[in-house]
């Protein structure tokens, strides 16, 4: 499996993005899937979150046969992290490539931060995070990525 990541920017990165992260929400807060107007606002609302600060995040994006599997976002604004792998291509390493990439090319930012699913702990401890807040449903972490 040869796995291509990509520092870019397009609308089919936007839409995995809203995509993922719409599922994961339904999922985490057990939202009403048959209540429609909650489900345009909560889309709504997402596309405002990755499209308000295009010009200042800088967006990863994994492929596998030019087909979008994964994505990141640093957000300049606030230095918060997205990291989605699709369902079917997790546990193969691709996760582990975008947030090896996305640290490394964050050096310089001193600290990186992950506002993740409580699911998904261990692997963000595996790669050095480490927890400063924790709710029922997410968890709050960070890493120091200083290479001095």
């Amino acid at each position: 499996m040869n796995i291509i990541i990509k520092k870019d920017i397009n609308e089919d990165i936007i839409n995995f993005l809203i995509d993922e992260s719409f599922k994961l929400f339904i999922q985490l807060y057990e939202i009403d899937t048959t209540n429609q107007l909650v489900l345009k606002r909560m889309k709504e609302s997402l596309i405002e979150f990755y499209t308000s600060d295009i010009d200042t995040s800088t967006f990863y994006s994994a492929y596998i046969d030019n087909k979008i599997v994964g994505a990141g976002v640093i957000h300049t604004n606030n230095d918060f992290s997205d990291l989605f792998v699709k369902e079917e291509y997790q546990n193969k390493g691709i996760g582990t490539y975008l947030i090896e990439t996305i640290i490394k090319d964050n050096e310089k930012k001193g600290t990186i931060y992950i506002n993740g699913n409580k699911k998904y702990l261990n692997f963000f401890e595996k790669h050095g995070f480490i927890e400063y807040e924790n709710n029922d449903k997410a968890v709050k972490m960070y890493r120091k990525v200083t290479n001095n």
